[in-house]
């Protein structure tokens, strides 16, 4: 952990961290990639019927908002919903590479 990385990936991994931050902050790194589900598109009635947000797998359900909550000094690079798309559900699953702006 006493060296800097150009890569972070957390693919299907972030929602179920208790402190993502915390992981986040532990490896010292330049970009950031991570895929998670999205709950940008869901109303909150849907939420029981829709397993992958199922909450006794998942800590954290992120909107554009909460995520940037959680990552405030990344910038996005990319973004996009391919990933959905392959398990069919194209608007329930985002991926981000994102630049941290820190030092």
């Amino acid at each position: 952990l006493d060296k800097e990385y150009a890569v972070l990936t957390l693919w299907h991994s972030m929602e179920h961290l208790y402190l993502p931050r915390m992981v986040v902050d532990r490896v010292r790194h330049k970009y950031l990639f991570i895929t998670i589900p999205w709950a940008e598109k869901l109303a909150i009635a849907q939420l029981p019927f829709v397993n992958i947000f199922n909450h006794a797998k998942h800590m954290h359900l992120y909107t554009r908002k909460s995520l940037f909550m959680t990552l405030p000094d990344y910038e996005i690079l990319e973004e996009n919903n391919i990933d959905g798309e392959l398990i069919g559900m194209k608007d329930y699953i985002v991926s981000f590479a994102l630049k941290y702006k820190g030092k």
